[in-house]
């Protein structure tokens, strides 16, 4: 694997998962009206505290990940070692926040884009890729 491979491969999972993330949102005919009626009666009925846990979650974790791709694009030495935080408290983020009506374009794209951040994740913190990230101070 070359760096411009990796690196491909880091920004096509953050392509696709930001597009199969919008998809819904842009097309949202591709989500049955019976299933945004159940989403929106669902939405209706999360309390406050919940709603305020979930957004904070989401401020939090998107204050991560910025850095974290950055590090990864760049090789730096703790980008794996937050990639993996990061994937794992989105991971307890994605179950807090319970059942939503997605597209099967949106969720081929979910899928698409999590297989691409594992592979990224594999490769960041296997051998013998991931001694690219090693620090360099020569």
């Amino acid at each position: 694997m070359t760096i411009r491979n990796f690196r491909l491969l880091l920004t096509a999972s953050l392509v696709v998962g930001v597009l199969g993330g919008g998809v819904d949102f842009a097309f949202p005919s591709l989500v049955p009206e019976v299933f945004r009626h159940a989403q929106e009666a669902n939405d209706a009925a999360m309390s406050t505290q919940k709603i305020f846990f979930l957004a904070t979650s989401f401020v939090v974790l998107l204050a991560m990940l910025l850095p974290c791709l950055y590090g990864l694009y760049m090789l730096r030495p703790w980008a794996p070692r937050l990639a993996l935080l990061v994937t794992l408290l989105t991971t307890f983020g994605v179950v807090a926040s319970g059942t939503y009506a997605q597209s099967g374009l949106a969720i081929a794209a979910s899928y698409l884009a999590s297989y691409l951040w594992g592979a990224v994740l594999v490769l960041a913190c296997g051998t013998p890729f991931s001694t690219r990230f090693q620090r360099n101070d020569g």
